[in-house]
């Protein structure tokens, strides 16, 4: 019997572990739920690094660590250790001591440096599919949105995004204490030259006119391109999860390790539970719970549920068209053997009288 691809529900195998930040699928997708005050940030481009303590699995990124505090100091010194503290935003005191008391394997100074990582992490969790019936069920309960990002500008933005929102203090600390004002071959000399050249390719000097964090506009326009290609290399990671470890999988390292794999797991691995999600995720350090700007020309489409209504399709098409976004527009029907499939939606011939009725009533009746 002949098999026909183009029909095949069979989702073909991929090595999912070759991807990385500088490597990922063109396209990703996210979910949303209907909301119509979320709906007008989403699609102006507005993306939401949330906390691990946000997440549906109670152990995603949760589990438990080992204090390897001792390993870290040894090669890093104790100088290290200190500004941890510091990033962490514990006051002097309290940081001193939970730095005498890791570095004697104390469980609770351990736990509480753990809760405060979890809580100024920031995910942001995609997906490769906008046809998955779990993921419409789940998130968007069928009725709700599913955003396509073009990701060749998605990394780049949010870099933008996460510095422009960045708080003063963070940005003081960052760049004088951790000297993210250096160049990046000079701060991090044993990096890579590759990694560094596709930072640069990221990163340009074209990019720093795109930022507004006002501490970092008292600075000089190379020190600002430093700080972003830095922010990059130091505080932005993405990675495909992989999905298999057991529920009662192996202790990780308190102190996450670039390119360790077990340090890895502790983000970026999942129970077989979650297979059908088929999830990459971008990690920001200590960007959590911050929404952010990425810009609506990562938006690439627009997806619409099954079951929603013409009412709020009208309301996503009159969004989509004040955002003057170049995105298309679908909605997802159903399969006569199940499943889902994107039919398209020629919003744009429709554009022009949505923008002259928003116009009309702008003018007609201006807002106090």
């Amino acid at each position: 019997m002949k098999i026909d691809n183009k029909n095949s529900n069979i989702k073909k195998k991929v090595n999912r572990n070759k991807y990385d930040i500088f490597n990922l699928p063109p396209r990703l997708f996210k979910y949303y739920s209907y909301d119509s005050k979320l709906n007008i940030k989403r699609l102006a481009g507005e993306v939401y690094l949330a906390s691990p303590y946000d997440f549906n699995d109670p152990c995603d990124c949760q589990r438990t660590t080992y204090n390897n505090t001792s390993d870290r100091v040894a090669e890093k010194g104790e100088e290290w250790l200190e500004r941890k503290m510091r990033e962490l935003n514990f006051l002097p005191q309290e940081a001193e001591n939970l730095k005498q008391k890791l570095q004697i394997e104390d469980n609770d100074a351990a736990n509480k440096v753990r809760k405060r990582m979890l809580e100024r992490l920031g995910v942001l969790c995609l997906t490769e599919s906008q046809s998955d019936t779990l993921m419409w069920g789940y998130y968007a309960n069928n009725e709700g949105i599913c955003i396509e990002y073009d990701v060749t500008k998605l990394v780049r933005n949010m870099v933008v995004g996460f510095v422009n929102k960045m708080d003063y203090s963070t940005t003081m600390f960052l760049y004088e204490e951790e000297k993210y004002s250096e160049i990046p071959s000079q701060r991090s000399p044993k990096t890579e030259t590759a990694v560094l050249d596709k930072i640069e390719q990221v990163i340009r000097k074209y990019d720093v006119k795109f930022i507004s964090n006002k501490f970092l506009l008292e600075k000089e326009e190379q020190t600002i391109l430093n700080f972003m290609q830095n922010i990059l290399l130091k505080r932005m990671y993405a990675k495909a999860i992989t999905y298999g470890i057991s529920p009662d999988g192996s202790p990780v390292p308190l102190f996450f390790q670039r390119g360790d794999k077990q340090s890895e797991t502790k983000y970026f691995k999942k129970t077989k539970t979650w297979e059908h999600e088929q999830e990459f995720r971008f990690i920001a350090s200590l960007g959590g719970r911050l929404p952010i700007n990425i810009g609506k020309e990562c938006i690439k489409n627009v997806y619409l549920g099954c079951n929603m209504s013409n009412e709020r399709i009208l309301a996503i098409s009159y969004l989509m068209a004040k955002n003057e976004l170049s995105a298309d527009l679908y909605k997802m029907e159903r399969l006569k053997n199940c499943g889902l499939k994107p039919k398209r939606i020629d919003w744009r011939k429709y554009k022009d009288d949505m923008i002259s009725m928003d116009y009309f009533l702008t003018t007609a009746f201006p807002v106090d």
